[in-house]
């Protein structure tokens, strides 16, 4: 068995930690928040990660809701005149 403080398990450690990393950010924002929960029980800890992946639920549903509700279709932004126009 390696020595716990020497270069290979570093290096063991550092790529296991990689492979973890990335199986996680395979997940859903949902599936994420769900694994926190488990991890550390329901809306505790992790208070900065859960910020963020609640951040990223919301703006998915806001970009579905507003596609629904346009049926598919892009809104179209108005041509705005700039400060210039405005004020002559």
């Amino acid at each position: 068995m390696p020595k716990n403080n020497g270069r290979l398990r570093r290096e063991e450690r550092r790529t296991g930690a990689e492979k973890r990393r990335k199986e996680y950010q395979k997940k859903s924002p949902m599936q994420q928040l769900e694994i926190l929960d488990i991890r550390f029980g329901t809306d505790k800890g992790a208070k900065k990660e859960r910020k963020k992946l609640l951040t990223k639920l919301n703006k998915f549903d806001n970009l579905e809701r507003s596609l629904q509700a346009n049926n598919g279709k892009k809104s179209k932004k108005k041509n705005r005149r700039t400060r210039n126009e405005r004020k002559y």
